[in-house]
């Protein structure tokens, strides 16, 4: 699997991806280990509507991303100090990023971008426990951040954190019920780590319809999922 390319921001987008404002707390997920329980995730699994005066399943209407729709004014100098800490972290030079960061935050401590950074790099450092609480201040900062999300679930996983991978995913839903990567990262930890290949495949299966199809390394994955679970289901309705 190309799991490293989920976490990819196309350019033209990166700013605004990375800058979003807003505001809100993010919900606790959980206070202690043992209290924390597999949430569940099929209330997202999408579904066609059925028509019928016409005896045809209408066309699904997935939610738009709410964090790229979010709108505001940002600093000019917060924007400039941005990419200049983007193009440091790119050239490996993570402690002038970090220092640039912090002028941007100071600037303005309403964008989530500069969080997200830094907790990207933590975990270039393989400083796992500090990138989680970057992650998490940057969706404290503005809750509709789901690239946030998607990352912090990931340095739970490579935690060994799996519960808690599983309830920040649903966070993620929960924002963006059709965010493509959430499903299928959260079909990834169903089947690998959490040995629920069922939920595995219908999540993997809502990827797959969202994204058109297009993706043979998990339609493979899905039809090797299948053989175990013994269920041929599709969500594309004729």
């Amino acid at each position: 699997m190309r799991i490293s390319n989920l976490y990819k921001v196309p350019a033209t987008l990166m700013v605004l991806a990375l800058l979003g404002c807003g505001s809100g707390g993010i919900k606790q997920q959980a206070q202690d280990v043992e209290k924390l329980s597999l949430l569940d995730t099929t209330p997202f699994i999408p579904t066609q509507e059925f028509d019928e005066k016409t005896s045809t399943y209408l066309p699904y209407e997935a939610m738009p991303n709410p964090y790229l729709e979010l709108k505001g004014r940002i600093d000019k100098d917060a924007v400039t100090k941005f990419i200049q800490a983007r193009r440091l972290f790119r050239s490996g030079s993570y402690q002038q990023a970090d220092v640039m960061l912090s002028q941007v935050v100071a600037l303005d401590n309403k964008l989530s971008g500069p969080w997200v950074m830094r907790g990207d790099i933590e975990l270039k450092k393989d400083k796992l426990e500090p990138a989680i609480e970057h992650f998490k201040k940057a969706i404290e900062v503005n809750p509709k951040n789901v690239n946030a999300y998607i990352k912090l679930a990931k340095t739970q996983r490579l935690l060994g954190k799996f519960l808690e991978a599983q309830n920040t995913y649903t966070d993620a839903l929960t924002v963006w019920r059709d965010f493509p990567e959430a499903h299928l990262n959260l079909g990834i930890l169903y089947d690998i780590y959490l040995n629920h290949p069922l939920r595995a495949q219908k999540h993997m299966q809502a990827y797959q319809f969202l994204t058109g199809e297009k993706d043979k390394e998990v339609a493979a994955w899905i039809s090797e999922i299948q053989k175990r679970t013994g269920l041929k289901t599709s969500l594309t309705k004729q």
